[in-house]
């Protein structure tokens, strides 16, 4: 995905001399062939010392060395119209035309888990999320680890940061955005729904995947347009109320649909 993509520098790629790994041998040639059309040097090396050089983690046989994923930091989010809507950044501003009907981003507010992040990335990538947003500071990055967790989702899709979340919530508000928030049954105040009768939206949307501990924090549950809970189909223990947070994301992101659609 990121030589498809093409948004990182590689530097290099790396296989597993004596086996493919994990991937199948005409994998690997794919692979190999990919990395030649786009003059990126491969290099062979031995199962223990791709091994060592990523500390022990699972790398399947192959191993790309590639800049750092930039992920902007995003001010304001405008209205849509005629189709398009502008995304400003610290750098510049661009141009954008939604996916779906109406545009679709995903704030992961205060989450820590590299792997729930993964697997947001991807389920937001698959059910047509147009961008995801993350806090600046004290809160999961876009990592190698997220990057694999995602199965390379993580390359086709734009991750910003944002330092002040209220102010470019406010802001998207006035630009007539939705903020759509993630709850238990008990959590929030304001228009409250299961995902089982969640009715067609309007409107840009903002989801919003809390922390897996803390939830949302109330600056930002305060500006919600509308709180959208998972019901259990079951009796649970009192002291588990929720899914976790990557599961979450993928039923409520499965769930959402536009009018018009």
């Amino acid at each position: 995905a990121a030589i498809c993509q093409g948004r990182r520098t590689i530097h290099g790629a790396y296989v597993q001399s004596e086996t493919a790994g994990d991937l199948s041998r005409d994998r690997l040639k794919e692979i190999v062939a990919l990395a030649a059309e786009h003059d990126i040097p491969v290099v062979e090396r031995s199962k223990d010392i791709l091994d060592t050089s990523i500390n022990g983690a699972s790398h399947q046989g192959v191993i790309l060395k590639v800049s750092a994923y930039d992920a902007q930091r995003v001010t304001n989010i405008s209205r849509v119209e005629a189709d398009s809507y502008q995304v400003t950044t610290a750098t510049e501003q661009t141009i954008r035309q939604p996916r779906r009907r109406f545009p679709l981003w995903v704030y992961c507010c205060g989450l820590q888990d590299t792997h729930n992040f993964g697997s947001i990335i991807r389920s937001a990538l698959f059910f047509g999320a147009d961008a995801i947003v993350v806090p600046a500071y004290g809160a999961v990055k876009p990592t190698s680890t997220v990057s694999k967790v995602s199965s390379g989702a993580m390359e086709c899709i734009d991750v910003y940061r944002v330092s002040d979340h209220e102010k470019l919530l406010d802001r998207v508000l006035n630009n007539g955005w939705s903020i759509v928030c993630a709850t238990t049954s008990r959590a929030g105040s304001g228009q409250q729904h299961s995902v089982d009768s969640l009715p067609r939206l309007n409107a840009p949307t903002i989801l919003v995947i809390g922390n897996e501990g803390s939830g949302i924090p109330d600056d930002v549950a305060s500006l919600s347009s509308m709180n959208v809970h998972i019901p259990a189909r079951a009796e649970l223990p009192s002291y588990i109320d929720s899914l976790n947070a990557g599961v979450a994301a993928g039923i409520i992101l499965s769930a959402i649909k536009f009018e018009g659609e």
